[in-house]
């Protein structure tokens, strides 16, 4: 078969697809398997339109050689893991009424690493639901008895911690000797004081993306003190805060009921699970908030208020504040909500990235600078404005203004979808002429993690950028991933990692990316408008390092 006619065999075997018109994709797919027989991508969609066209054996068929060469088309957004391949055979076994086999390959799924237990929820499982081997793969039911229960979350949480997380073998010893040191304890602890050991748990294995939530219907669980918190070298400041308490921003934090804020951090700080003491700079003190699990730590003397010990330029002075029911919250208003007092509002010009926070992802031209500023807050995009559509914006700006630099800002972003990152790094490799360490820049700071880590670190390696501010929230290669589970009895929502992101090289075992300028945020270039990363930028010469 030629090329063209080849290539308009894989359109129309698509566009099927994507029309959901089974038959005619089963037929076209299981042409172009026989065309090329080596993508296993083609195997899959052959596999999936036979199963969806109610012909299990076909698709078992074709599910099983797409398992054998691996399931991967970056383009088309296409990833398949074994586990879930396994799960897709075990699928087509039920359908055909062969339990044992069906029990077989879930048993594989379940061995590989399938992210998500709750997967067997699928109907077409219903016949094994009572069968002893599908109730061990199965997510267990809840006990009704109060200390049974948290002993069946406990239980699952560690056993998902040993099956998902990559690293759990290296911490095997310490993650099963403090799961049975809490499950000895469960009856003395209330119930927040069980989240938080199980959180305590979870700081072992190195995951920032780790988790236990306090999602429930527990509603006192989650009220907080309303302000925010951001540290500024040692000292720890409320830089946003209701209407109500609109004179304490600014204001240094110096104790809660009476104890320091550094013992109060240490003690949130044993309980936040983390991939670097960056990471901890960014959360530990944005959670001084959350007063009930303050108390559930044994550091706040009530869940429902709390005497704070501040200080500003008219002295030092005592103030009891309440909690509150959380505020709806939109994207982007994790520091700063929209009616309350918010620090950088009282600079006569506040810098760009803090007066833009609460924006996905914007650029502005500075022709006097001879720069342009884009502020890349975030790897979420949003139907209406995707962000392959954005960098042709972006960049068709900076081909017609030909500025000096461009900077690519990411203190401010917590991650999303990696992926997203690559037409960026595709934009940048086009212009040679960008594409060096006076032209160039990325800002970087203790909330880039995630997805973001994960950009940084590709343009560390494949650009010749300069990077500014502070290290990164997390690692060049780091475990991290977000498929949630519920565990049964709490029916708190939490999180293990399931994958490892090399990003980088091998022998890479950074703790963070640094900054090549070091430029840490201050509490005066908050209130000040000045941004100390674009003040190092301006004065970087320019052809300092050649073409």
């Amino acid at each position: 078969m030629d090329t063209p006619v080849y290539l308009r065999l894989t359109q129309r075997a698509n566009e099927a697809t994507t029309a959901a018109d089974w038959p005619t994709a089963a037929k076209l797919w299981a042409e172009l398997t026989q065309v090329n027989p080596t993508r296993g991508d083609f195997w899959y969609r052959l596999g999936e339109a036979h199963y969806k066209a109610d012909e299990p054996l076909s698709a078992l068929t074709a599910y099983d050689a797409a398992r054998e060469r691996g399931v991967h088309d970056l383009g088309k957004y296409l990833f398949q893991t074994k586990a879930e391949l396994s799960l897709d055979i075990a699928r087509c076994f039920a359908r055909l009424g062969d339990r044992g086999a069906a029990l077989d390959e879930i048993e594989a799924a379940i061995e590989q690493g399938l992210p998500n237990r709750s997967d067997l929820d699928d109907e077409v499982f219903d016949g094994l639901r009572g069968l002893p081997r599908f109730v061990h793969c199965a997510l267990p039911e809840a006990p009704s008895d109060r200390d049974s229960g948290w002993r069946t979350d406990l239980a699952l949480l560690v056993a998902e911690i040993h099956r998902r997380s990559p690293v759990a073998h290296r911490f095997t010893e310490p993650i099963n000797s403090a799961a049975a040191e809490l499950d000895r304890r469960i009856p003395e602890l209330t119930d927040l004081q069980v989240v938080v050991e199980l959180r305590r748990i979870l700081t072992l294995l190195g995951d920032g993306h780790a988790w236990v939530s306090i999602d429930n219907d527990r509603k006192e669980w989650k009220r907080e003190l309303p302000i925010r918190l951001f540290q500024f070298g040692e000292s720890v400041h409320i830089t946003a805060a209701s209407r109500e308490h609109a004179d304490l921003v600014g204001c240094e934090l110096l104790s809660i009921d009476g104890r320091p804020v550094r013992s109060v951090l240490d003690a949130v700080e044993s309980a936040t699970p983390r991939d670097n003491r960056q990471q901890l700079l960014n959360e530990a003190p944005a959670d001084l908030r959350h007063l009930p699990i303050l108390h559930a730590l044994g550091i706040a003397d009530r869940p429902d208020q709390a005497r704070l010990q501040v200080s500003d330029d008219t002295g030092t002075r005592l103030v009891t504040v309440h909690v509150v029911d959380p505020p709806e919250r939109a994207w982007g208003q994790r520091l700063r909500m929209p009616d309350w007092d918010w620090l950088p509002d009282r600079a006569p010009n506040p810098s760009a990235y803090l007066a833009r926070v609460g924006e996905r992802y914007w650029f502005e031209h500075d022709a006097e600078n001879s720069l342009i500023h884009f502020g890349f807050n975030t790897l979420v995009e949003t139907p209406d404005a995707p962000l392959a559509e954005f960098y042709e914006k972006l960049f068709a700006q900076f081909d017609e203004v030909n500025p000096h630099r461009l900077v690519i800002d990411l203190r401010w972003n917590g991650g999303g979808n990696t992926f997203k990152a690559m037409a960026l790094l595709s934009h940048i490799l086009a212009r040679p002429e960008l594409n060096r360490p006076d032209r160039l820049f990325i800002v970087i700071g203790r909330h880039t993690f995630s997805a973001a880590q994960n950009t940084v670190t590709m343009l560390g390696l494949h650009t010749r950028a300069t990077f500014v501010g502070e290290p990164t929230g997390s690692s060049p290669n780091f475990t991290g991933e977000r498929i949630d589970f519920q565990l049964p009895y709490s029916k708190l929502t939490a999180n293990v990692s399931d994958l490892y992101w090399q990003t980088s090289t091998p022998l890479d075992e950074r703790t963070w990316i640094a900054p090549d300028l070091y430029t840490p945020p201050q509490l005066s270039d908050w209130t000040s408008g000045h941004d100390p990363a674009l003040a190092a930028i301006h004065t970087y010469p320019i052809d300092s390092c050649g073409a």
